[in-house]
């Protein structure tokens, strides 16, 4: 439905202002979480938006967004990349590759982003990727997210650690248990008990995803 409104709100607004390139991304983010997200993505990318700039990285956030939707294939995003064959563009691949719904690909990007040397751009765009669709397709990355926080601090640099462990902290919903006895709520909370004295900073990003999360099922359950 919001992704209706902003898709509307982009043929009303200001032709080439500030305020239409700031709807045009706002429509991009939530189209990936919309079942009705594609037509305004498909239109956008189509050229069909009078007025608004269609630069390289909006092509790219549109084509992330329909492959979070499961709307668009390898193939269409090995043609953009020929359109954009730069390392913006590379990475920008890299984020859509790892946008696709399904446990077999979040499986590839948690073991590379788990196990391999990685550039701080790559890094964040599978992190991005990653969090993307369903927190089903990530259900199993649970427990492993909490056995490896320690050590990916201790082996890592303090940026790489500290992006990763809060970008793929786990997502849950209502469906996956209430505020309270859900299982992600549970392991979070589990995890601060019995480790009370790992580094501030790293306690405190599980703090605050753990408070984020229970700001979600609370939302969800109203």
């Amino acid at each position: 439905m919001r992704s209706r409104t902003l898709s509307k709100g982009l043929s009303v607004i200001r032709l080439r202002s500030d305020q239409q390139r700031q709807w045009a991304n706002a429509l991009v983010r939530e189209a990936a979480d919309s079942p009705s997200g594609e037509s305004p993505l498909r239109d956008l990318l189509a050229g069909k938006v009078s007025g608004l700039e269609l630069t390289p990285t909006l092509r790219w956030r549109a084509l992330a967004s329909l492959a979070a939707l499961g709307k668009t294939d390898k193939s269409e995003l090995d043609a953009e990349y020929k359109r954009d064959s730069t390392m913006t563009g590379a990475t920008a691949l890299a984020r859509a590759e790892a946008s696709f719904p399904g446990v077999e690909v979040k499986r590839r990007v948690w073991d590379e982003l788990t196990t391999e040397s990685l550039t701080n751009d790559r890094q964040g765009a599978l992190i991005a990727g990653f969090a993307q669709g369903p927190s089903s397709d990530r259900k199993e990355f649970v427990a492993p997210y909490f056995a490896n926080l320690t050590k990916w601090w201790k082996e890592m640099t303090m940026t790489m650690a500290t992006r990763l462990a809060r970008g793929v902290f786990p997502g849950s919903s209502i469906e996956e248990g209430k505020l309270g006895s859900n299982a992600v709520e549970k392991a979070a909370q589990a995890w601060l008990d019995q480790n009370e004295n790992a580094a501030k900073s790293l306690r405190r990003i599980v703090i605050e995803g753990l408070a984020g999360l229970r700001r979600q099922l609370a939302a969800q359950e109203l």
